[in-house]
């Protein structure tokens, strides 16, 4: 009922008391103690129960260990099993490893870190929550607030973004306050500013577009400054474009080097490098372009000037002077 001390300890039955203390070893069938024990080493083929502290300088293996903590001398914990996998407690961090050539996870103050013995390191988590991945990241659904950046292609169903910047983006719906890319290939493009060298749509809106080519179902923009559109419908308020080739154009003001339409309904200045041919015309401003063709009637707010010549099927209307320089 009191305490045991010795140098070596061997007993065939039970050892119990309040407190335990050897200098040597100890081995017995089972040990059972309500205060402190120490030994140097410690045998026992059935259950050590200890209701205060039990230190051991060297290593415990038992079947299973019941106790509230466990708190290493050296600053560094190591628990594992028959295999290569462990969890190690430092003073600063936490690894958990799995397997022999598996993944192996630490957790400190600057983060996670996910490192693999083939590849290195594959994810890091900063304190901050600012996440890189080595590989790819594949997911359901992805909204960012911020930035993205993308040195390969971003494919998705919808993409909300604060801005875009990638060389290929192919997808059903891209939705950014600035978008600059190589490619786009998407039904829907709505963006405060998009910078392309060639798109694929089947709508465009944005304050502004800037494109190589442009092909779309429609197109819908404050500014479009384009190499080449083609495009069902387009609205803007401002084209400067190399070719513009539409079934139905809204525009404000157009500057483009060939002009294609089957309708055009422009409220402001017509200014054509080239020729423009069209089945009829529809406009509250000037017209200016090396020869005009029409196969139906043209009626123009302003003055019509071509340095060409102009024909018309139907009746030509102007407000303003209709003048030729080297045409009839």
């Amino acid at each position: 009922s009191g305490d045991v001390s010795g140098v070596n300890g061997t007993f065939s039955g039970d050892v119990s008391g309040v407190n335990g203390s050897f200098t040597g070893d100890v081995n017995a069938a089972n040990l059972a103690a309500t205060g402190d024990v120490s030994a140097q080493n410690g045998q026992f083929a059935g259950n050590v129960d200890v209701t205060g502290d039990a230190t051991v300088d060297g290593t415990v293996t038992a079947g299973a260990v019941l106790t509230d903590s466990v708190t290493s001398q050296t600053g560094t914990l190591t628990l594992s099993g028959t295999g290569p996998s462990y969890v190690e407690i430092n003073e600063e961090s936490l690894v958990l490893h799995g397997g022999s050539s598996s993944t192996t996870i630490t957790v400190d103050d600057n983060g996670i870190l996910v490192e693999d013995s083939t590849n290195g390191q594959t994810f890091v988590l900063d304190n901050a929550g600012n996440g890189t991945f080595t590989g790819d990241v594949a997911a359901v659904d992805g909204n960012f607030s911020g930035d993205v950046n993308v040195d390969g292609a971003v494919n998705g169903a919808t993409g909300n973004f604060g801005a875009v910047n990638t060389n290929t983006v192919n997808t059903d719906v891209v939705n950014a306050n600035t978008a600059n890319l190589g490619a786009v290939t998407a039904d829907t493009v709505g963006a405060n500013s998009v910078s392309a060298g060639t798109g694929t749509f089947g709508t465009v809106g944005a304050t502004t577009g800037n494109f190589g080519t442009v092909n779309s179902g429609a197109i819908n923009a404050t500014t479009a400054t384009l190499g080449t559109v083609n495009a069902t419908t387009a609205n803007a308020t401002t084209v400067n474009a190399g070719t513009v080739n539409a079934d139905v154009g809204n525009f404000g003001v157009i500057n483009t080097t060939d002009l294609n339409f089957t309708n055009l309904n422009l409220a402001g200045d017509l200014s054509v490098g080239g020729t423009t041919t069209t089945n009829g015309i529809t406009n509250t401003g000037h017209i200016a372009t090396t020869t005009l063709s029409t196969t139906g009637n043209a009626t123009i707010g302003g003055d019509i000037a071509a340095s060409g010549n102009i024909t018309s099927a139907g009746n030509v209307v102007a407000s303003g002077d209709i003048s030729t320089t080297n045409g009839d």
